[in-house]
């Protein structure tokens, strides 16, 4: 393998592996009316009027997610990993995806640790919700590059090719939020809720680093030599990336992140009393008899609309992050031969390259977005979900930044108190559809959004699986005398 090789898949998947190593969520189980304070990322309005008692306890909780729209592996290396270690591994189950357009991956995980919520009020409720999240994002890479690093720069089609873009970049952070959430029924009658919630949160960095080349133009001559032109590049990273030493400290900011929303609910023949909402149940006594059952979650559908991750961190750049200048008609490849890690590397493109302005700390963006939903309940225990995720910090002029991907999901269910399937149907940006399927079985959530589609498609551009721990304390039928009810019963 080439050592420019190895120099391009360390300054770009570097970032990646760090988070993840010390690091559309949850799709399809965030659409069950038992989520709790495990859906609460998805829109913390729904922390209030769950189908929990007073309290929601998650012992734990993760999710983790990695896309790509370049590279298609092959279903068999999920069965047999050691396939990966084979000679001839990508020449026989990795398919390319080569259609002109640039590249791009989004590596999303996230671990929650224990978390809460309180109904403390029929309308008002509290949570708070730790998680420890990793991030990264490669967006636009130029397809002649990405082709020449999987061919380890023998690819004689792409050479004497000179390529000129505007803009690519390797993002990548790892942090903590302390979410400390507050929601509300801001409006209730006997047909219509509405629902509202902010969650506010202490953000901890806990590592970043990025990537970026702007205005650049470049020539691979041969596997030897290569011509850089007028082109504008930086990286930089927190010191312990550089010292790749994780701690558990405060390494970006402190900084403040937030997510509020609202949710509507039409419930048809539904009564909102003085202890909430209450509808009429079948029982031996007959309907006449007036029993009836206190359930705020019983609507028909109901819509919501949510903005969340806002906010971001401040950074201190490591002593090696450079900003520089590159105008090199023709520079050996073999420069890079000794660099070995972050130092070296900058004294390298120091000696090779002119340095520009060196800004002494950097900003990432958290991963704003908006998500719009609407769920329809068809009958007792089924209902269909529909979700749309509009993610912002997705352009080229904010250079430091992750950011979801533009997803659609539907996602038909069944639950009752103690059990629950879903089976989330998704298409996203990068092309990409998949079938999923989530479990529900009375404390325990196990998941994917996309085993289903793999499966049938043999073949794979994304992972993705979710699991959960909770303490469950589902609300009990209470029984109130039709006697006790409004007037207008």
């Amino acid at each position: 393998m080439k050592k420019f090789q190895l120099l391009i898949i360390c300054l770009s998947i570097h970032f990646f592996t760090f988070a993840l190593l010390h690091a559309q969520d949850w799709l399809g189980y965030h659409t069950s009316t038992y989520a709790g304070i495990q859906g609460i990322h998805v829109n913390p309005a729904l922390i209030t009027g769950s189908n929990y008692k007073k309290f929601d306890i998650s012992i734990v909780a993760a999710h983790a997610n990695l896309s790509n729209d370049f590279l298609y592996f092959d279903a068999a290396t999920i069965t047999n990993p050691n396939i990966f270690s084979r000679s001839d591994f990508f020449d026989t189950y990795v398919r390319q995806n080569l259609n002109g357009a640039t590249k791009n991956a989004m590596l999303n995980a996230n671990i929650q640790g224990p978390a809460f919520l309180y109904q403390f009020t029929p309308y008002d409720a509290i949570g708070f919700s730790p998680r420890v999240r990793a991030f990264a994002n490669i967006d636009r890479w130029d397809e002649n590059f990405a082709k020449l690093v999987v061919e380890e720069l023998n690819y004689p089609p792409n050479w004497n090719n000179q390529i000129s873009r505007q803009f690519m970049s390797a993002t990548a952070q790892a942090w903590v939020e302390y979410g400390i959430t507050y929601g509300r029924i801001i409006y209730a009658d006997e047909k219509h809720t509405i629902k509202g919630g902010i969650t506010a949160k202490l953000l901890q960095g806990l590592g970043a680093g990025y990537l970026t080349f702007t205005d650049y133009s470049y020539n691979f001559y041969n596997d030897q030599v290569m011509g850089i032109y007028d082109t504008y590049a930086s990286f930089g990273m927190s010191q312990n990336v550089q010292d790749q030493e994780f701690r558990f400290g405060f390494e970006g900011g402190p900084g403040f992140g937030m997510d509020i929303g609202f949710t509507y609910e039409f419930k048809p023949n539904s009564i909102y009393g003085k202890t909430g909402l209450i509808r009429p149940r079948k029982s031996s006594y007959g309907r006449e008899t007036g029993i009836w059952a206190k359930d705020e979650t019983r609507y028909k559908f109901k819509v919501g609309i949510s903005f969340n991750d806002i906010g971001g961190l401040m950074y201190a750049k490591s002593t090696n992050s450079r900003d520089f200048y590159a105008n090199v008609d023709s520079l050996p490849l073999s420069v890079f031969d000794n660099v070995n890690g972050p130092a070296s590397l900058a004294q390298t493109l120091q000696a090779v390259f002119v340095q520009s302005n060196n800004h002494s700390n950097f900003f990432i963006d958290l991963p704003t977005h908006l998500h719009l939903f609407f769920d329809y309940r068809i009958d007792k225990g089924f209902a269909v979900h529909t979700s749309l995720m509009l993610p912002f910090n997705h352009g080229i002029f904010d250079h430091h930044k992750n950011h979801y991907i533009y997803q659609l999901a539907v996602t038909p269910r069944w639950e009752s108190k103690w059990f629950g399937i879903y089976l989330p149907l998704s298409f996203n940006e990068y092309l990409l559809y998949n079938l999923g399927i989530s479990f529900r079985l009375g404390p325990l959530v196990i998941g994917t959004g996309d085993i289903l589609g793999t499966l049938m498609k043999r073949e794979y551009a994304s992972l993705d699986v979710h699991m959960g721990l909770r303490l469950i304390f589902p609300k009990k039928t209470k029984k109130v005398n039709r006697s006790k009810c409004p007037t207008y019963l």
